[in-house]
């Protein structure tokens, strides 16, 4: 203020609307407030693009922290370069070595027959053991590396950057081109297996774990239900976001509601009076671990109808794949009346609910309508062209026979077409067993902002087994105190989310 107040000066911006600003003739608000804080300043507002303006928009970035470049790269090296002294200390120092250095000294001439043996495979040069390569790749005089220096060796041909954490043949067609000790290929391959960072980041290359547990269909309709949410989607006129969905296992039939929030209320309403009020008190429902479907809210009404409620294991919505079958099924039918703006969307909700309760499931044969309510509906056709009417048999005894033949063909088909499945899952999976007590790492689905997903850790853990509740679903508990929220103890996860952990030795 000393320096700039009495006298006139120009003050230069890229930004044009402060040249508005000083230009208007009744400001008011916010912008009165500002201009009257600015009369006590004789001054121009002159406009400079952006462009030209490079020196005053620099200042105005946020600092970042001076790193040296070197900084980076020195902490990518995984070993202390080694010199010759230090291998040749190192071998002289080796029980194994020793009596075959000293033995091609000349130091001790009388030795075991073994060690003489032995020795003819190996020369000295400058000092040093080598050994001669009988194999056409690599040196012809393979570097002799002593024991304390093999992790050291296997570290840096493998950790290394230059070494790019690759498998074990890679790495082990690396380090015996160049250099020999005994053992090596287990050495190597223990190594490789028990690497931390290979474990969390890559991706098993075998079949996918687990074997394929169908469920039983139910006897009689709405006896088991399946519950889901759909969305978020753009709200609507009616300003609703989601979609409550629940299918019946035995019928196949869906009831769907567009609700303005996925809470444990909507769900709880959306259950008395869609699915208890319509259908009767199920005698189980099976949902994802979604906070609305695990809230105590939801699990009291269920208790007061005795309903059990069945929870999918962690990451795997397949446990509860008719709903999501339902929800990719609908997402497609309402696309195609959907409005530009897409704000109609739970108005042609009701119609493509209908039309998928009225279509015949290749699984069972029928129409869930129709193993509802034994009897296909009318159409809006025909209440407009001529048909023949077949009239229903009179006797309501006929009729519910008609419906529980129809059901009891659907059941089968559904179990055959469940075998056919199995079958199919067997060629493509193999069968995976745990035992209490063996680590493991768990497959999560990590993005980070700003981050890469490809480039992120495909694994968390290590997690220890504690329960095994099935073939297929294990219980975790991770050896370290959490530290994000992805390491948070998991109640079940299925056992093609998880593949064993070697610790390093």
């Amino acid at each position: 203020r000393p320096y700039i107040y009495g006298i006139h000066f120009p003050i230069v911006t890229d930004n044009h609307a402060l040249c508005w600003l000083a230009s208007l003739k009744d400001p008011s608000g916010r912008l009165g407030r500002w201009s009257l804080k600015l009369q006590d300043y004789s001054f121009t507002v002159l406009y400079k693009s952006g462009k030209k303006h490079l020196d005053a928009d620099g200042l105005s970035r946020c600092p970042l922290p001076l790193v040296a470049p070197h900084q980076d790269t020195k902490n990518l090296l995984t070993t202390a370069p080694l010199t010759p002294v230090d291998i040749s200390a190192a071998q002289a120092s080796d029980p194994y070595l020793k009596p075959i250095i000293d033995y091609l000294l000349g130091v001790t001439p009388h030795v075991s027959q073994s060690t003489v043996r032995s020795a003819r495979l190996f020369a000295l040069h400058n000092g040093t053991l080598f050994r001669r390569n009988y194999e056409p790749e690599g040196r012809p005089w393979l570097l002799v590396i002593p024991r304390e220096l093999q992790k050291d060796v296997i570290r840096a041909n493998h950790d290394d950057p230059t070494a790019g954490h690759l498998g074990f043949s890679k790495t082990y067609f690396r380090i015996r081109t160049s250099y020999f000790w005994t053992g090596m290929y287990r050495a190597i391959n223990k190594y490789v297996r028990s690497c931390h960072q290979c474990q969390t980041r890559k991706s098993p290359t075998t079949k996918p774990s687990g074997t394929l547990h169908s469920i039983v269909p139910p006897h009689h309709p709405f006896q088991r239900v399946g519950i889901d949410f759909l969305g978020p989607f753009p709200v609507s006129t009616n300003n609703n976001r989601w979609i409550i969905v629940a299918i019946d296992y035995m019928t196949r039939y869906a009831e769907t509601k567009s609700v303005p929030e996925a809470t444990a209320r909507e769900v709880a309403n959306f259950f008395l009076t869609s699915i208890l009020l319509r259908h009767g008190a199920p005698q189980s429902i099976t949902s994802d671990r979604g906070t609305p479907f695990i809230a105590k809210l939801l699990n009291e009404v269920l208790r007061l109808v005795s309903t059990i409620h069945h929870v999918t294991s962690a990451y795997h919505p397949q446990a509860n794949g008719l709903t999501e079958r339902l929800n990719h099924t609908l997402a497609n039918m309402m696309s195609m009346y959907i409005a530009d703006n897409h704000t109609n969307w739970d108005e042609i909700l009701p119609y493509v609910t209908y039309a998928y309760n009225t279509a015949r499931q290749t699984t069972t044969g029928f129409s869930p309508y129709y193993l509802l309510y034994a009897h296909d509906p009318l159409t809006t056709l025909d209440t407009v062209l001529p048909y023949i009417h077949t009239p229903l048999d009179p006797f309501a005894s006929e009729i519910i026979c008609r419906a529980e033949d129809a059901r009891r063909l659907a059941r089968l088909q559904t179990l055959q077409s469940q075998q056919l499945q199995q079958l199919r899952h067997a060629d493509t999976h193999i069968p995976v067993s745990y035992n209490i007590g063996d680590l493991v790492l768990l497959k999560t689905p990590i993005r980070q902002t700003g981050k890469c997903e490809k480039l992120l850790p495909k694994f968390t853990g290590p997690y220890r087994i504690i329960r095994r509740l099935s073939d297929i679903n294990y219980e975790l508990l991770p050896i370290s105190p959490p530290r994000d929220h992805r390491s948070r103890p998991q109640d079940i996860v299925h056992v093609s989310h998880i593949k064993p952990y070697s610790p390093q030795p």
